[in-house]
C-alpha cells in the first residue's frame, strides 16, 4: 500500500505540473458529418454481417457510418463512442480528416469489407487505442 500512496502522490505532483489531461477524440461536428445510410443500403454479396466494435450481427434497418477513405463500416452508434475517444478507423487505424460535407455522403457505401483496408505499416496513422490519453498543450487541433 505503502508503493500505492507514492505514485498517487507523484500522480497528483504531475498532475500539478502539467496541467488537464485531455481525451484526444474526434469533434462532434466531424463525426456527424461521417457517411450514415442503412445495412440494408450498403449491404452487397459478402459483406460482413457483424459489427467490429460490438460484435452484434447487423440488422437491415440499423443505422451505419463510416470514415470517409475506409472499407469498413459499423453501427452508427458504436462507431460514434469509439470517435469520441479516438481519431481513426478501430480495424485499419485510417485517419478521420474534417471534411466538407458532400452531396452523396450520405449513400456512399463501402464497395466491399472483405479487404482489410490499408495496413498501419507505413501510413503514417499512428495507432489509438480507446481510453488512451494524450498530453495536450494550448489550443491546438489537428481538426482546426
Amino acid at each position: 500500500d505503502e508503493d500505492f500512496d507514492d505514485s498517487y502522490d507523484n500522480l497528483l505532483r504531475l498532475q500539478a505540473i502539467m496541467g488537464e489531461v485531455k481525451a484526444r477524440g474526434t469533434p462532434d461536428d466531424v463525426i456527424d458529418r461521417l457517411p450514415t445510410s442503412t445495412f440494408r443500403e450498403w449491404s452487397v454479396t459478402g459483406t460482413d454481417t457483424r459489427c467490429p466494435i460490438c460484435l452484434d450481427d447487423y440488422l437491415l434497418d440499423d443505422e451505419m457510418q463510416r470514415i470517409e477513405g475506409c472499407e469498413h463500416w459499423f453501427h452508427k452508434a458504436c462507431l460514434g463512442q469509439w470517435l469520441h475517444g479516438a481519431r481513426t478507423c478501430p480495424v485499419c487505424r485510417t485517419s478521420v480528416k474534417r471534411s466538407r460535407p458532400k452531396a452523396n455522403a450520405s449513400h456512399a457505401g463501402p464497395s466491399s469489407s472483405n479487404d482489410p483496408g490499408p495496413s498501419n505499416g507505413g501510413s503514417g496513422n499512428t495507432p489509438s487505442i480507446p481510453g488512451s490519453f494524450m498530453w495536450t498543450f494550448g489550443p491546438a487541433s489537428p481538426f482546426s
